[in-house]
C-alpha cells in the first residue's frame, strides 16, 4: 500500500514537473506581472527540487521500507507546503 502511495505521488510530482516546465511564463505573469521574474526563477527552484524528490523517490521504491518511505511521504509534503508559502508571500506582497 505504501509502494502504491509512492508511486502515485511520483506520477503526481512528473505532471506537476511537465506542468511547471512548460507554463511557468504564463504563470508567473498571470499570478502577479510586477514580480514575473521573481516567480519564474521560484517555479524553475520547485522544478528542480521536484526532480530531486523524484530521485529519491525512486531509490526509496527500490530500497521497499516503510519507515524511508514514510519519511519521503514527509518530505513531499513539507518541499510543497514550504513552495506554496514562498509562492503565496510573493504573490499577495505589496513590493
Amino acid at each position: 500500500m505504501i509502494r502504491l502511495l509512492l508511486v502515485i505521488i511520483l506520477i503526481i510530482q512528473g505532471i506537476t514537473f511537465g506542468y511547471l516546465s512548460q507554463n511557468k511564463e504564463k504563470l508567473s505573469y498571470l499570478l502577479n506581472p510586477e514580480k514575473e521574474a521573481t516567480l519564474k526563477q521560484l517555479f524553475q527552484t520547485f522544478s528542480r527540487l521536484n526532480i530531486i524528490c523524484m530521485l529519491i523517490g525512486c531509490f526509496f521504491i527500490w530500497i521497499n521500507r516503510k519507515d524511508t518511505s514514510l519519511m519521503y511521504i514527509a518530505l513531499v509534503l513539507i518541499m510543497s507546503s514550504v513552495f506554496s508559502l514562498k509562492l503565496s508571500k510573493n504573490i499577495h506582497s505589496d513590493k
